[in-house]
């Protein structure tokens, strides 16, 4: 998914704490569907007999050859008209951040710096490990940022438990 979605590694990556009383707890995210076929989701003329149910599957299906991904997904749904929102604030708790591997200091000073006041939030940078082709996030200690964006980070060997290696 580093490559897709993180800028090919230079990007990061949020988690999120799920919990029943959080949206990611509620009935709008759910884990993404894997299948080949796609006319199986849209059912022909099964849009026009249940539009909410099709658009649910679209909205929650993806092409097997992305199953590694293991992503979940959270959709709004609103039967009133009103301005699409791009951004939106998830109220839950961030857990952790997983800097790329190429994440840059900037980057990574800038994120410490916007989450400083959340004590409990661990950091993480991807590295590779030897001659595989395996990446493992390593946990770094974000001793302080600097008001010009110099990090003083100590690392560490651990890793997250339920981190999926890449």
């Amino acid at each position: 998914m580093w490559s897709h979605y993180a800028d090919q590694h230079r990007g990061f990556c949020i988690e999120y704490e799920r919990t029943p009383d959080n949206e990611l707890g509620s009935d709008n995210c759910h884990p993404v569907k894997y299948c080949d076929d796609y006319s199986a989701i849209i059912g022909g003329l099964e849009f026009f007999k249940r539009p909410e149910s099709v658009l649910h599957d679209v909205i929650y299906t993806k092409a097997s050859c992305w199953a590694y991904e293991s992503e979940w997904r959270l959709a709004f749904f609103s039967r009133e008209l009103e301005p699409l929102q791009r951004e939106r604030t998830i109220p839950a708790r961030i857990r952790s951040i997983i800097f790329g591997l190429r994440a840059s200091d900037a980057t990574i000073s800038t994120i410490a710096r916007t989450l400083a006041a959340q004590q409990d939030v661990e950091f993480y940078q991807m590295k590779s490990t030897g001659h595989r082709f395996h990446l493992e996030p390593i946990r770094i200690e974000i001793v302080h940022v600097d008001t010009d964006g110099q990090i003083e980070e100590g690392h560490s060997a651990t890793t997250p438990s339920n981190h999926p290696a890449n």
